[in-house]
């Protein structure tokens, strides 16, 4: 760890490769702590985005549930965090903090 950069080790494909060394910003990531007090083993989970992209309606609603209600719109250019996919659907976190479902069909996903 170096001023808000992490540095990681991809596995590679081939057993006992370790693979590439590469930095993550902390940003992005979020650290959990598995496994027993003497033996700690610790997973790196990369935070992903979506971007709203352009829509016949020139909006995206987000749903309480895949096919629910209606509790929000989104609109081209937002950037949300992805929280959850399931099949067609899009679990997502609003700017506000809101936990709603958007069709996926309309979105570009982004680590960045």
């Amino acid at each position: 760890r170096k001023d808000g950069w992490v540095q990681i080790e991809m596995r590679g494909e081939v057993e006992g490769d370790l693979g590439s060394k590469g930095w993550v910003s902390e940003e992005f990531i979020e650290k959990q702590i598995l496994g027993e007090a003497d033996k700690l083993n610790t997973n790196l989970v990369i935070h992903e985005n979506v971007i709203i992209n352009d829509t016949p309606t020139g909006f995206l609603r987000v749903r309480q549930i895949p096919w629910g209600q209606e509790i929000s719109k989104v609109y081209p250019g937002d950037k949300l965090s992805l929280i959850e996919e399931k099949e067609d659907w899009l679990k997502v976190s609003l700017q506000n903090g809101t936990l709603g479902w958007i069709y996926k069909e309309y979105v570009t996903k982004s680590s960045s």
